[in-house]
C-alpha cells in the first residue's frame, strides 16, 4: 500500500555533512562574534584610558604654567597700583604679552582692579576670523582693551591693537560701557 520512500546513502551522507558545515560556521561566526567584539571593547577602554591620561597631562601641564604666571604677576612692582588706561604701556604688559607668545592654548589675559578699571590683552595672532571679531587693522597681533571711569563717572572703554613687534598699529574710539570686571 505505501512504498517507503528511500533516500540514498550518497544523499543521506551529503545531508550529514552540509548540516554540519552550517552548523560549525555558525558556531565559528558566533564565536568569533563574541571574541571581536570582546577585543573592540578593550581596544576602546585602552584608547579612552590613553587618551583621557594623555589629556589631562597636558590640562595639568597648563595650570601648572599658569599658576606659575599667576604666582609671578602677583609679585610684579607696581602692578597692583597701576591705571589700566596706561594700555600698553601697562608694567603687566610685558608679561601678558609674552603669556600669550609662549601658550598658544591662552586665548586672553587681563587684570581687574577693585576700583573697576581692567585691561585685557587677546592674541588675534592674525586670525581672519578675529581680525573680523575685533574689527582689528590687518597684521594685528593683540587687542588690548582698557576700561576706566571717565570724569563723569561714565565707564569707558577703548581697543588698542599690536603688530608683531608689540607696537601700536591701531586704536579703536573710546566708547561708553556697562560692563564691569568686578562682577565677572
Amino acid at each position: 500500500m505505501f512504498k517507503a520512500k528511500r533516500f540514498s546513502f550518497y544523499v543521506g551522507i551529503t545531508t550529514l555533512l552540509v548540516s554540519i558545515v552550517v552548523l560549525m560556521t555558525g558556531l565559528f561566526l558566533w564565536i568569533s562574534h563574541r571574541e571581536g567584539r570582546a577585543a573592540a571593547l578593550e581596544t576602546a577602554d585602552r584608547f579612552f584610558f590613553e587618551t583621557s591620561s594623555r589629556a589631562l597631562e597636558r590640562y595639568e601641564t597648563a595650570l601648572e604654567s599658569l599658576a606659575v604666571l599667576a604666582g609671578t604677576a602677583v609679585r610684579m612692582p607696581g602692578l597692583a597700583s597701576a591705571a589700566p588706561e596706561l594700555g600698553p604701556f601697562h608694567p603687566g604688559m610685558g608679561l601678558m604679552l609674552e603669556a600669550l607668545d609662549s601658550y598658544e592654548y591662552i586665548f586672553s589675559t587681563y587684570i581687574g582692579y577693585e576700583d573697576g578699571g581692567f585691561i585685557q590683552v587677546t592674541a588675534l595672532r592674525n586670525d581672519p576670523a578675529l581680525l573680523d571679531l575685533f574689527d582689528a587693522p590687518g597684521g594685528a597681533r593683540f587687542a588690548v582693551r582698557t576700561i576706566s571711569m571717565a570724569p563723569s563717572g561714565q565707564r569707558t572703554e577703548q581697543w588698542t591693537f599690536l603688530g608683531e613687534d608689540r607696537e601700536e598699529i591701531g586704536k579703536g574710539p573710546v566708547r561708553q560701557t556697562r560692563y564691569d570686571p568686578r562682577t565677572r
